[in-house]
């Protein structure tokens, strides 16, 4: 109820800001109550900023820490977790190739940076010295920078560590950071329940300072996200037809059903029950519906990579903000690690997430301005996501074993 509940409120309150800064936008009295009102953003954004750091490294930790020495997943599970990475990461791919000439270009040139401050410039390292950079010489010092994918990378070899720990004292330590994780998602869902506040404060001193421009700019990513989450949903289509091995329009209409679920019910989870169904009618072998389905539920999103990234280059084009190849590779690379380590947060603001957005070096007002408008792109993601799941089940059982008559000849 409560996730409802941010979920209807925030865009509400993001419009309202949107539009009483806009009637505003250049007054004395706009000005007056921006000095008023700007704190407030402000405040809700480091309340959530707080969280980046501790919420990254106890959710890794918790991620990998509970596996046991010597603990195997399988055969089908490992072909499985390989088959989400190859797709996540053909996701961030293709939000690269589609994202980056129109965010350079149309964007660019369409909408007028938001005067938040002097343009950031690229950044200046090498890729050596990027790579050197990925391990800090001081942790503390890295947390306090807000260098996100360095902190991901001690919290994976710190897990993987404590992995190799026996049983009885690695425990209470794993004990610990589940609790830990445990509080610290209680306080982002603290901070979430205020997102009709902070919304409604951001949306309003952006649109003070840029009018209706900013309100047009947030319409214009949702849009694009929307389309690019869409573009790539098609594309898994014949990406599975092929490495899949199944007709296309068999898969398609084995499909249909639990895609119309995830329309009506932008639920994932809710879709299972009709994805378990149209595999069965495609011929996909017990494992699928029974295994690979339910773990893609669980903890693959395809439109997790696709989404960030494109908000990333949006953001970057929109703030006049410089990219280049370590950034964004830096970027993805966090979001990928993060992807499978965190857990559904009401209102749909991944903290971790955030962080990632922040050291590549958006402002993080901005961020979660530009945040308040998934809700608007809900129905094109959820419908990805489970396209992908289905395009996953397919090749993972497909490629694991070869068909039998019966089956070759039903596909």
């Amino acid at each position: 109820m409560r996730k409802r509940v941010s979920g209807v409120l925030g865009p509400i309150g993001l419009a309202m800001g949107f539009v009483a800064g806009s009637l505003l936008h250049g007054s004395p009295i706009g000005a007056e109550v921006s000095t008023v009102v700007s704190p407030i953003g402000a405040l809700w954004a480091n309340a959530l900023r707080v969280s980046v750091v501790p919420l990254t490294f106890t959710l890794l930790v918790t991620g990998i820490a509970h596996r046991r020495p010597g603990e195997s997943i399988g055969r089908l599970g490992t072909a499985s977790l390989a088959t989400f990475l190859a797709l996540l990461v053909g996701g961030a791919c293709f939000a690269l190739a589609v994202g980056l000439p129109y965010t350079r270009g149309f964007v660019s040139a369409q909408i007028m940076p938001f005067h938040t401050g002097d343009p950031v410039p690229a950044n200046s390292l090498t890729f050596a010295a990027w790579l050197e950079h990925l391990m800090p010489q001081n942790a503390l010092d890295a947390a306090v920078k807000g260098d996100l994918l360095p902190i991901a990378i001690l919290a994976v070899l710190f897990a993987l560590a404590l992995v190799r720990v026996p049983e009885d004292r690695r425990a209470p330590a794993v004990a610990v950071f589940v609790a830990l994780r445990d509080a610290i998602l209680v306080y982002v869902r603290w901070v979430i329940l205020c997102l009709p506040i902070g919304g409604f404060a951001l949306a309003f001193v952006f649109s003070v300072k840029s009018g209706i421009a900013v309100a047009g700019a947030t319409l214009h990513y949702a849009v694009f996200g929307s389309i690019l989450m869409l573009l790539f949903a098609g594309l898994l289509y014949p990406i599975s037809a092929i490495v899949g091995r199944v007709r296309l329009r068999r898969f398609a209409a084995s499909l249909a059903p639990a895609q119309w679920v995830a329309i009506g019910t932008q639920s994932s989870l809710a879709s299972l029950p009709a994805l378990v169904e149209g595999a069965e009618s495609l011929g996909l072998p017990e494992p699928a519906q029974g295994f690979v389905l339910p773990l893609a539920v669980s903890v693959f999103k395809q439109h997790g990579t696709i989404a960030t990234t494109a908000r990333l280059l949006f953001m970057a084009s929109v703030f006049g903000i410089g990219l280049d190849a370590p950034r964004i590779l830096g970027f993805v690379a966090t979001v990928l690690l993060l992807s499978f380590a965190t857990p559904g947060i009401p209102g749909g603001i991944a903290g971790a997430n955030f962080g990632a957005y922040v050291a590549a070096g958006m402002p993080a007002e901005g961020v979660l301005l530009f945040h308040a408008s998934e809700p608007l792109m809900e129905f094109a993601g959820t419908l990805l996501n489970v396209t992908a799941d289905f395009c996953a089940a397919t090749i993972v059982t497909r490629r694991l074993r070869a068909p039998d008559p019966g089956e070759a000849k039903a596909a």
